[in-house]
């Protein structure tokens, strides 16, 4: 017999299989409307549930599809992102969550170091049969890699503090820097009138210019490489009105020079006193701000407006005076106004939020005690004793230890290299003159072609206010792009002007002003096409060398300036085996181009391994300025 638990169970199991036929006959006799209908409730509860009944390909697989909002539908997580996307924002919303994942990391244990080097030279291929090492950097872009497009970064937006752009500190920043920049500038006006007093023959006057000149880009060179540790191991504050006090000093002499050669070494003086400012606000600028990106980037912003505000009025004003005073008084006023930089940068200007002076790289508190206890008048030997311990700790404590992680650093020379094309542009306005002049086939004067390179600051000002509000308010994929299509309009503008150089056409056209007028426009696309890359980029990647910020903008500046310096001389030899109609300007202005395009393939490649792919996109194409 069998008994009644388990006949009772067996008349359960029956009717179990009988429902679930009796179901599957009912679904098969629903129409298809009934049908679609249940299938689109289905998925109404799957996106509900945030969840998608796709299973996922293998994580390293070479068949992984690329998912495209023209081909499939919208996953759950796109949606959820294109509403927020859709919705309008009432704050200003700045994307630096990513610049700061770059350089820091979400927390501190996984900040990222651009200090290390770049991959090595091996040539090798991952699995997707993509080269690596140095031969995937550069050449890399030509590998499509997949597109994970399920996934959206673009959301990833941080609120923007409560920091204004025009701030106490960076308001303080800007008039200093505007003050020291026109007292700057004063020299570039003063040479031609000096060299007319002191020499005799025009030939002289015009070498002791170009001399003057070479002296002011020397001391330009020699100033960030001499310089660029003082801010770190001295304090940003101390050192920015040590040296406006005398850069005040060498106006002042300058204005008491009685031949050229002690005036061509107080342009030198000029130049190196100058060179330490921008260094010291970006020590400034970080130390107040930290990882706070988008107060640190305004900061950035409103100081290399000043760079060139200062030149722009300092220009026509100091001229005018020119005209209706000595040369030394106007030097005199050069140098009264670094005086009320310098002082405008001691009262309003700290090192750090809590402190009025705090050295980045400071010397050691035993040295400081020793130093403040020896006295000079009553124990010299002592004292110079004590100073000389105290340079040899700066050296060995301090100095080689910061050069070593600079220049040991594979993203300190690829920005480096890459800034030489920006230095060649904005030390082009030493050569603008003479291109003019020598191109205008005696129409204009050298006081007129002179004046003509207002136009190339003001571009650069132009540049800085636009094209650096649109940088900043970007996206890093979208800053990408900005920069490699400034990068096409130099290039673009360079070979305008190698082409305005040509005498066949000029002779064509028999147009001087027409052609004079499309060569200062020219100078102004070009300098404003190279304004964010010049001083945003730098100072953004100095930012992540910690107590070396000063030494970091400093040598850059100084290996961009100083292979600019050589290849200006390249640039003046082209010039002068031409014609005397100025011909030899188009070979010039075309190997400038030349030197452009191949900084902006560095430059973009840069931003594209550093600020786009490690903003978090595994997957991704590679863009240079050919692709972008």
């Amino acid at each position: 017999m069998i008994p009644a638990d388990e006949s009772n169970n067996q008349e359960k199991n029956v009717k179990k299989k009988e429902n679930t036929q009796d179901r599957s006959r009912n679904v098969s006799s629903l129409p298809s409307d009934s049908m679609n209908q249940e299938a689109n409730d289905k998925e109404k509860e799957n996106l509900s549930d945030g969840s998608w009944n796709i299973p996922p390909p293998p994580k390293y697989s070479k068949l992984r599809p690329r998912v495209s909002s023209s081909s499939t539908p919208l996953l759950p997580r796109r949606r959820s992102k294109a509403r927020l996307r859709s919705t309008p924002s009432n704050t200003k919303k700045y994307n630096f969550e990513s610049t700061r994942r770059l350089f820091w990391g979400d927390d501190q244990s996984s900040s990222v170091d651009l200090n290390s080097s770049f991959p090595g030279n091996d040539s090798s291929f991952d699995k997707d049969h993509r080269p690596t090492g140095w031969t995937g950097f550069f050449f890399g872009f030509m590998y499509e890699e997949p597109f994970d497009d399920s996934i959206d970064y673009g959301n990833d937006e941080e609120e923007s503090s409560g920091h204004s752009t025009w701030n106490p500190l960076n308001f303080a920043l800007f008039i200093s820097y505007t003050l020291t920049s026109a007292a700057a500038v004063t020299p570039v006006l003063l040479v031609p009138t000096i060299g007319q007093e002191f020499l005799s023959s025009s030939e002289e006057a015009s070498l002791f210019t170009s001399r003057a000149a070479s002296f002011a880009v020397l001391g330009t060179a020699c100033g960030k490489f001499l310089n660029g540790p003082v801010g770190d191991v001295l304090g940003a504050r101390r050192t920015s009105v040590l040296y406006s006090f005398l850069l005040c000093f060498s106006l002042t002499a300058l204005a008491a020079c009685q031949d050229a050669t002690s005036a061509a070494w107080c342009c030198f003086f000029v130049e190196f006193f100058q060179s330490v400012q921008w260094p010291c606000i970006i020590v400034m600028l970080a130390t107040h701000y930290g990882t706070n990106h988008n107060t640190y980037e305004a900061g950035i912003y409103v100081t290399s407006i000043a760079s060139r505000i200062g030149p722009l009025f300092a220009i026509p004003m100091l001229s005018f005076f020119l005209r209706q005073a000595s040369w030394r008084l106007v030097a005199v006023i050069g140098g009264w106004t670094a005086l009320i930089g310098s002082s405008v940068a001691y009262l309003f200007l700290t090192d750090s939020p809590h402190q009025i002076n705090e050295p980045q790289n400071a010397l050691q508190p035993s040295l400081l005690a020793q130093l403040q206890k020896s006295n000079f008048y009553t124990r010299p030997r002592q004292f110079v004793g004590v100073m000389a311990v105290v340079l040899y700790s700066v050296i060995r404590t301090n100095l080689i230890p910061s050069l070593k992680r600079v220049l040991n650093s594979g993203t300190f020379w690829i920005v480096a290299l890459a800034h030489t094309g920006s230095s060649m542009v904005r030390t082009s306005d030493r050569i603008l003159g003479s291109y003019f002049l020598e191109t205008s086939m005696g129409h204009l004067t050298e006081e007129t072609s002179g004046g003509l390179v207002v136009y190339s600051i003001l571009g650069t000002v132009f540049g800085l206010v636009i094209a650096g509000n649109m940088f900043a308010v970007r996206k890093e994929r979208q800053r990408k792009w900005l920069v490699s299509r400034l990068y096409m309009t130099t290039i673009g503008a360079c070979y305008f002007l190698a082409l305005l150089a040509v005498p066949r056409l000029r002779r064509a056209i028999d147009a001087p002003d027409l052609i004079l007028f499309f060569q200062v426009v020219a100078s102004f696309v070009m300098s404003f096409g190279i304004s964010v890359m010049y001083y945003h980029i730098p100072g953004i990647v100095g930012s992540a060398f910690g107590n070396n910020k000063g030494l970091f903008a400093a040598y850059t500046d100084g290996v961009a300036y100083g292979i600019a310096s050589v290849l200006w001389k390249f640039v003046a030899a082209a010039v002068a085996n031409g014609n005397d109609d100025g011909g030899g300007w188009a070979y010039g202005w075309a190997a400038v181009a030349l030197l452009i395009v191949l900084c902006a393939i560095l430059m973009v490649e840069f931003l594209e391994h550093y600020f786009v792919r490690a903003s978090g996109r595994n997957y991704g194409t590679y863009e240079t300025i050919l692709l972008a």
